[in-house]
């Protein structure tokens, strides 16, 4: 795994050619977009494809909360950055 490289996918399922380069390349992660996202059905097909992969990489999604919310058809609403970062702060002190 190459732990210093992340990458992207062009849609919501991986094409051959995204397969082969994966594969070639092990990203150490793939990060998800809106544009990756359709269903919790689809999304969890395409996590299946990457974990298949024979160096899985970490997953990660673009995810700012607010307006920025790429899981949106997914889970819903999420609050914004500045809103969730203050839940729990006392609890680590």
């Amino acid at each position: 795994m190459n732990a210093f490289f992340a990458c992207g996918v062009a849609g919501t399922e991986l094409t051959a050619e995204e397969r082969a380069l994966l594969t070639a390349l092990a990203p150490g992660v793939v990060v998800l977009f809106a544009r990756n996202l359709a269903s919790q059905e689809q999304a969890s097909a395409l996590l299946d494809e990457l974990r298949a992969l024979p160096d899985p990489p970490l997953v990660a999604v673009d995810v700012e909360g607010g307006k920025v919310n790429r899981l949106r058809g997914i889970v819903g609403a999420l609050p914004a950055a500045a809103a969730a970062g203050g839940v729990g702060l006392e609890a680590c002190r």
